[in-house]
């Protein structure tokens, strides 16, 4: 043993290496094996699995890393600790050796740990032959804290932990009431309790574990940060004839190392934390609207993707007006889409644009390049005609031209009323039911008429628009009414369209009929 600690000794005066190690252990106790890289060249640690002795199982590994500047009489330096915990739990008693295990610290050299024993005690042979683990000191129940997401990287100020904390018990527990601290150095943004407490079986602990609570922990500064605790008490068994035993538990203390920002910061960065992402622009198939407008997606892709809770900002060039349509995340990424409604005829361009953001795997800043996408958009031509007013005060019309323009009113105004009320006659019909364009304008009126008035009046283009606001109808939806009262206008006035052009409206019209049925049911 005292070989081994002069060893040890000898590889921390001559390496930035440190390594600690007990010498001996009880039966079921957890221990570990700890080596530290203390050099600024050192950027992380790793290992592979160890060899141990029968007595011994190795249970598992963790890594922790940490920043820091030392100030010395030639100036500022920076420092890093990288510290490798291996973990085993002792099963049996006796001598067993553990060894040896290659360290790979990278950037700062290898490490070989060479064998040594570790004596376990305690837990002797029972009466029946056989050997049982001893239940470790901290009692029959306890809270441990476990960090579980992955954080992708270094954890820096506004990054979100989430973190689980189990419960581990020997005992049957019928009942727990608990209750958390408030965060130091940062805030719980979300708390969530576990409906139903599942129990499963430790093979670390050797006895019972269930979750019972979760918390999203954000820290707000650099540095060595302590997770919240969580208090319970604790209710065993279901005792009728006198009280049940209980217990008063405090979660063990659990810290997450924090990195500073890297210095120096770019200009032009607005805090992005990502590991790896990719935007572009893409054209989406829908129809060219009868304004001309079109829609495109602006799509975020890679490991970062899903932290992008704001579309990224790029400039446009061209006269168009962007809108906001709708926006996602799946499997593939983030994604915005957006409605492109032109002012004129012309090309409209997206970009390019350079989005700087913090890789948190390596601690540097990078720069992506938003690849430029252009559209061609065509409006509609208008046509604006002025109309001429004659100047009736220097010279009257004659009787008779009056005469002729009263009767030419009546007969207008007749004609008109026969018209309408035919065409109220065809509306009275279901849209689905129409036969040609003429007679599925009039249907389509109707029932627009219904929903928006709640009675049968007369609806034409400025009259559906003003409707349509009143009643707050959603916007896409509105749009699409519009247009498609333009293009029945347009089939009646033009030639008729065919049989199956003439299909696909009246479907749309059956279509947008019961998306405003359901949309004036919500309002």
């Amino acid at each position: 043993m005292v070989g081994f600690g002069l060893l040890l000794a000898a590889l921390a005066a001559t390496s930035p290496f440190n390594v600690e190690c007990p010498d001996s252990v009880r039966v079921g106790q957890t221990f570990s094996l700890t080596v530290r890289c203390v050099s600024s060249a050192c950027t992380g640690i790793s290992s592979g699995s160890p060899v141990t002795g029968p007595g011994l199982q190795f249970v598992g590994s963790a890594t922790s890393g940490s920043i820091a500047t030392v100030n010395t009489p030639t100036g500022t330096t920076r420092q890093n600790q990288f510290t490798l915990e291996l973990m085993f739990m002792a099963v049996s008693p006796g001598e067993w050796t553990l060894g040896p295990v290659e360290i790979d610290a990278q950037g700062a050299g290898r490490l070989t740990v060479p064998r040594r024993t570790v004596v376990v005690t305690g837990g002797g042979a029972s009466s029946s032959g056989s050997s049982q683990p001893q239940q470790s000191s901290r009692g029959h129940s306890w809270i441990t804290p476990e960090i579980r997401n992955d954080t992708r990287g270094r954890v820096y100020p506004g990054i979100p932990i989430t973190i689980y904390y189990y419960l581990y018990s020997s005992y049957n527990v019928t009942d727990i009431s608990y209750a958390w601290s408030g965060a130091e150095r940062g805030v719980i943004t979300v708390t969530e309790e576990i409906p139903s407490i599942e129990w499963q079986h430790s093979r670390i602990s050797g006895v019972n574990r269930a979750k019972f609570f979760t918390a999203v922990f954000v820290p707000a500064c650099a540095g060595v940060l302590d997770i919240p605790r969580v208090s319970a008490q604790v209710t065993y068994g279901n005792r009728l004839l006198y009280a049940a035993p209980k217990d008063y538990l405090v979660s063990d203390s659990l810290t997450v190392d924090v990195f500073p920002f890297p210095e120096p910061v770019p200009e032009g960065w607005d805090g992005i934390l990502l590991d790896s992402v990719r935007v572009s622009f893409e054209r989406l198939g829908y129809a060219v609207g009868q304004a001309g407008e079109r829609s495109v997606r602006l799509m975020a892709t890679g490991p970062g993707a899903p932290y992008c809770t704001d579309a990224p900002s790029f400039t446009v060039h061209g006269n168009a007006t962007l809108l906001e349509s709708a926006s996602g995340c799946d499997d593939n990424g983030a994604w915005w889409d957006f409605i492109v409604e032109p002012s004129d005829t012309g090309t409209v361009v997206f970009g390019p644009d350079t989005l700087i953001w913090l890789d948190r795997k390596h601690a540097c800043y990078r720069t992506s390049v938003m690849e430029p996408c252009s559209i061609d958009i065509r409006t509609m031509p208008r046509q604006n005609r002025e109309i001429e007013i004659p100047d009736r005060r220097s010279k009257g019309l004659p009787a008779t031209t009056w005469v002729i323009l009263s009767l030419g009113v009546l007969v207008v105004i007749s004609t008109a009323l026969i018209l309408h009320s035919g065409r109220r006659k065809k509306g009275n019909g279901s849209v689905g039911s129409a036969e040609n364009p003429e007679e599925l304008l009039n249907r389509f009126e109707c029932e627009l008429s219904k929903l928006l008035t709640g009675g049968r009046e007369y609806l034409g283009c400025e009259e559906l628009a003003d409707r349509l606001d009143d009643r707050e109808i959603d916007t896409l939806l509105s749009r699409s009414i519009q247009r498609l009262w333009k293009d029945l206008e347009q089939a009646i006035s033009g030639r008729e369209p065919g049989r199956e052009a003439f299909l696909a409206l009246r479907e749309r019209a059956v279509q947008l009929i019961g998306e405003l049925a359901r949309e004036t049911g919500k309002t």
